[in-house]
């Protein structure tokens, strides 16, 4: 397609000989490039892209000189243009062509759904180098008559944790102000937060009114280009979409003395407080890969000075290897994923290979008839700590897999033997298909 646009562009004369297909072919053969030049040929060109990308490349005069040149260069000798001068020179091309096309696209709205995924595209475009990605997406939204939406269901945060490596939420939030308001109303806007904090800070119940003055600032300031909606407004209970259920989280005796054992471990060890994981996570000594408490107890076996701490630890309050092997009953052994695994577990939610629908057509049949599963809707389970998502899983889905086997065979067994077997059975299946 660039072949064709740049022969509409520069003419005929300048492409039809073979050092213009040298210099485009790239690590194609020449004649397979030849080829597919000519199948592309029977293609339309679409006007308006060739117009903008016409304008742009007569605004590039360096680029046109040097096709002109490499190309005159090859048709006599094809060894004496540089391999990466060839490359360079397709690059800038098609940088051209991307900005050309985006001027073709001619929108009236541009969305950005879950733009806090892709902030590096808010940030300014460097200067020296306007055809990156910054720049082009930036030369998209300066269109002329075009509106950006920002959409995101992700609440800004108001500071940064120390454990949040890498991460700066004010400064997210300031780049995407600035994107939103221009540098100079970002600059004012930073001036007023600052006025708003200075007034937090100082408040001794005698100045709440200038404390109010800085707070309406900031929220005009903030209305001009954000806005705030839920989806319960569409009901006039403001309860649209909205159905609170309360999970009861029961706390059980070994859980406080999983508690008892994780503290005392990590006192010992001079590890971090495990509460906070321990409220979130279960078998922390089994799943919490990276984190102190696991490092330094590794580091402790291996200097040989472990004994002290092997008996600081309970077994029955660890993953037993017998109980997995046997597919045994497992407690969730944490409270809030005692609670969760009931709700889930009493809808039957095991046999359903997905959700059933929220409004069905038809009456469903088979698994998708137990009552619980009409009301089964997706959980969504939200955590700062890396532990929850591999130990929560792994729970879940050994609670799944025990019930599946178990009511095929009463006897199954989880250890290697029969999962070598069962694996056997499998290939084998799919080798008889």
């Amino acid at each position: 397609m660039l072949f064709h646009l740049l022969k509409k562009v520069l003419g005929t004369d300048a492409l039809e000989h073979d050092g213009s297909y040298r210099l485009l072919q790239g690590s194609m053969g020449l004649q397979n490039f030849r080829e597919m030049v000519a199948s592309v040929g029977t293609l339309p060109l679409d006007n308006g892209l060739a117009k903008a990308f016409k304008v742009d490349l007569s605004a590039r005069s360096d680029v046109r000189k040097r096709f002109r040149t490499l190309s005159r260069r090859l048709k006599v000798d094809e060894a004496g243009v540089a391999w990466n001068d060839r490359l360079d020179l397709i690059l800038d091309l098609r940088k051209t062509l991307a900005r050309s096309c985006i001027e073709a696209l001619q929108p009236d709205l541009v969305i950005l759904d879950e733009f806090q995924r892709f902030k590096e595209l808010l940030c300014e475009p460097d200067p020296e180098n306007p055809d990156d990605i910054h720049g082009l997406v930036h030369h998209l939204f300066e269109q002329k008559d075009m509106r950006i939406l920002l959409l995101s269901a992700t609440p800004y945060k108001m500071y940064t944790l120390s454990d949040e490596a890498g991460e700066d939420h004010y400064k997210d939030f300031m780049q995407t102000a600035r994107f939103l308001m221009s540098r100079e109303g970002a600059e004012e806007f930073r001036g007023e937060l600052k006025g708003f904090r200075n007034e937090l800070l100082n408040f001794n119940g005698a100045n709440e009114a200038a404390l109010l003055r800085r707070k309406r600032a900031v929220e005009k300031r903030l209305r001009r280009v954000m806005v705030r909606t839920e989806r319960l407004a569409v009901t006039a209970d403001r309860s649209g979409m909205l159905e609170e259920r309360c999970v009861t989280a029961q706390l059980a005796p070994h859980d406080v003395r999983a508690f008892a054992m994780a503290d005392r471990l990590s006192r010992r060890l001079g590890a971090n407080d495990p509460m906070d994981y321990w409220k979130s996570a279960p078998y922390l000594l089994n799943f919490m890969e990276g984190y102190q408490l696991k490092k330094h107890l590794k580091a402790a076996l291996e200097r040989g000075s472990g004994a002290e701490l092997a008996a600081a630890i309970e077994p029955d309050l660890l993953l037993s290897r017998a109980t997995l092997d046997a597919y045994g009953a497992l407690d969730p052994g944490n409270a809030r994923l005692r609670g969760v695994a009931d709700d889930l577990f009493s809808s039957e939610a095991w046999r359903l290979l997905w959700l059933p629908p929220a409004l069905p057509y038809h009456a469903p049949g088979g698994p998708f008839a137990h009552p619980g599963a009409a009301n089964l809707t997706k959980r969504l389970i939200f955590s700062s700590w890396a532990v929850v998502p591999p130990a929560v899983s792994a729970i879940l889905s050994y609670h799944v897999e025990r019930q599946m086997m178990l009511s095929r065979d009463p006897d199954a067994r989880n250890d290697a033997e029969a999962r070598r077997k069962l694996r056997g059975a499998v290939d084998a299946a799919a080798g008889g298909r």
